[in-house]
């Protein structure tokens, strides 16, 4: 079996609105009937987008610290 290569980039604006779609649709599965029915219904792709688009303003090597710490 062949080794795997993981490569990390920064989204670009072309590709916010379908990682907001995966990203609602996945969270609101995962945490349905989990976590109270409200917050559920508030992960919209509306505001996965909002959360995408300030997200992108912040360099990836800013979360490159903390995510060493915690893998």
């Amino acid at each position: 079996m062949g080794g795997m290569t993981i490569r990390i980039v920064s989204i670009e604006p072309p590709w916010f609105e379908e990682k907001a779609q995966v990203q609602s649709c996945t969270w609101r599965e995962l945490n349905q009937g989990h976590i109270p029915q409200e917050i559920v219904d508030a992960i919209t792709p509306e505001f996965a987008l909002k959360l995408t688009r300030s997200r992108a303003k912040t360099p990836i090597r800013s979360y490159w610290p903390l995510w060493r710490t915690t893998t």
